[in-house]
């Protein structure tokens, strides 16, 4: 009887034994840290090159080498951001590779304006700028002034694409279009010809060599266009 006492007791200590192992809160395991997923929303700069992303979904970009971009994007944890430029029929993506709530360091892959593979690696800094919004402010305004070829008119004609023309001859024979991003007060913009290839000089300079002009825009209070500061290459 008492061996049988014994080996009772035996068998229930294996047993319990047994069941605290196969108890999960038993476990050796450290937790799983959840990782913090950084937004990207917010203006970005590195030195002049400049990025936006609303919180809508909607992107901007001015990049350096004749490169301005824009559409929707979709952002991929703290991996990578990637946006889908409509215009173009473009992705451009950003690998990122560290980020926080002020930096983030990127590697932009795209295509140029020539279609040919575009890579730059940007260590951007958040700003207190306010992300452009599809609709914004210069959406379908115009502006004519006085220059000495006649009157030149620039006419933003949706979010993103434009017209330059002008009331003199032979310039009017030679109306140009150009896609833009506009981001904190200033258009960046990128001229191409409407029709066909004519060269004027002095007036299809710009849609020849595919730069890309910054003009400061001013507007009323009334919310017309007031003024579109001079044009620099960037």
């Amino acid at each position: 009887m008492e061996r049988l006492l014994i080996l009772f007791f035996a068998l229930a200590a294996i047993f319990i034994s047994s069941c605290g192992k196969d108890d999960p809160s038993a476990s050796d395991t450290p937790e799983e840290v959840e990782e913090t997923v950084y937004s990207v929303v917010g203006v970005w700069r590195d030195g002049n090159k400049i990025v936006s992303f609303d919180a809508d979904g909607f992107y901007c970009c001015y990049l350096g080498d004749k490169f301005i971009d824009n559409g929707y994007y979709k952002q991929t944890g703290n991996e990578s951001v990637v946006c889908d430029n409509y215009y173009y029929n473009r992705y451009t993506t950003f690998s990122i590779s560290s980020i926080d709530d002020n930096r983030m360091s990127v590697t932009v892959t795209s295509k140029d304006v020539y279609g040919e593979d575009l890579t730059r690696k940007l260590s951007l800094v958040k700003t207190d700028i306010e992300p452009t919004k599809e609709k914004h402010p210069l959406t379908a305004k115009s502006w004519t002034f006085l220059s000495n070829r006649g009157n030149v008119t620039m006419n933003f004609v949706t979010n993103d694409t434009g017209t330059k023309t002008c009331a003199s001859y032979p310039e009017s024979s030679c109306p140009l279009k150009f896609f833009y991003v506009y981001i904190n007060g200033y258009a960046y913009v990128q001229f191409s010809f409407l029709y066909k290839e004519v060269m004027i000089g002095g007036w299809t300079d710009e849609a020849s060599s595919k730069e890309i002009r910054a003009l400061k825009i001013r507007f009323d209070s009334d919310g017309s266009m007031s003024f579109i500061g001079d044009s620099s290459v960037l």
